[in-house]
């Protein structure tokens, strides 16, 4: 989370309790402009590790944004895993 504090522009808007894999993790909504020039955008942003290995995952999104989409990225990044798929036989 430190790391994004450096973007030009960031505002930390909300942290927000998260699942992954059934595991607890929290989700920061800021935002920033990371690139010069370019407009100010919202981030939803998670990070979890499994077992030694650390993952961030990151939704983009308008400032302003409509609740239903808000809704859409929660539900995307909801449902991401880092669990090995099922081999069916």
């Amino acid at each position: 989370m430190r790391s994004v504090e450096v973007l030009d522009g960031y505002e930390h808007i909300d942290t927000r309790e998260f699942t992954i894999d059934g595991e607890k993790v929290s989700l920061h909504v800021f935002t920033g402009q990371p690139i010069e020039g370019e407009p100010r955008r919202r981030f939803y942003q998670v990070s979890t590790t499994v077992e030694d290995t650390g993952y961030t995952l990151t939704a983009v999104s308008p400032v302003s944004i409509a609740k239903t989409l808000e809704d859409n990225l929660m539900l995307i990044l909801g449902e991401m895993t880092f669990k090995e798929p099922v081999v069916e036989e």
